[in-house]
């Protein structure tokens, strides 16, 4: 039997059952706990970063080996950045609402390395 690999929910919403199906077929437990923090306007991007990533430690250290993202803001690729230094898988999906299936993922990307991205400037 294949292990299911855990990831945490690294957005602002619980997932809609198909998302979560959407996942499981990939492999992936999707945790329904929003764990991105509430960041405050006026913080500072330094701020920010350590938040995220006492937050993304706390994943890690939780048994999570990937996390999903939603946006593509500071907030995000910070997270990108944390996640994939502490060996986390990061995915980016995409999706829309569909009136009789509800919210439906229709495809992700994983997310390079940081590594990979700056071989590739």
């Amino acid at each position: 039997m294949k292990t299911m690999i855990r990831m945490a929910n690294f957005t602002r919403h619980y997932p809609r059952f198909q998302e979560t199906l959407y996942w499981r077929k990939k492999g992936y437990v999707l945790d329904a706990t929003p764990r991105i923090p509430s960041i405050d306007s006026g913080w500072q991007e330094t701020e920010i970063a350590e938040i995220l990533r006492i937050e993304l430690a706390k994943a890690k250290a939780q048994g999570f080996e990937a996390i999903l993202i939603a946006g593509m803001t500071n907030i995000m690729a910070y997270a990108w950045f944390i996640a994939a230094n502490l060996g986390l898988e990061v995915f980016h999906a995409k999706g829309k609402q569909h009136d009789n299936k509800g919210f439906v993922v229709f495809n992700h990307s994983k997310l390079l390395a940081p590594v990979q991205v700056a071989k590739a400037a």
